[in-house]
């Protein structure tokens, strides 16, 4: 496996640490956010090769277990972002629907 310039590494150590410093400081979703990135980072450890899970280095497929954390903060935080907001319901379901409109025109995987 090649390895990567050192600038790349430091550079995502530090958008790393930036990110986790702006999700404990944040006072709107606050709690929300927290918990949403921290379960992120916290589960994506074995997908990105600290810690060894079976005989694989890297490991693609558990993936969809750090986006749990991304789904948590869209899920619940949105609408609290919303909650002071006039047209809300109506913004929700909107988007909502544009969404699931626009994944179900995609092409699935075979």
């Amino acid at each position: 496996m090649p390895k990567s310039p050192r600038w790349e590494v430091a550079g995502s150590i530090m958008l790393l640490c930036g990110l986790s410093i702006i999700a404990c400081g944040r006072v709107i979703a606050g709690r929300i956010l927290r918990v949403g990135w921290f379960w992120y980072v916290g589960t994506l450890i074995p997908v990105i090769g600290l810690v060894q899970v079976g005989i694989q280095a890297y490991a693609d497929r558990y993936t969809y277990v750090p986006m749990i954390g991304i789904l948590i903060t869209l899920a619940w935080g949105i609408p609290e972002l919303l909650a002071g907001w006039r047209f809300r319901r109506l913004a929700l379901v909107v988007s909502g629907s544009a969404v699931v409109l626009v994944l179900s025109g995609l092409p699935g995987v075979r």
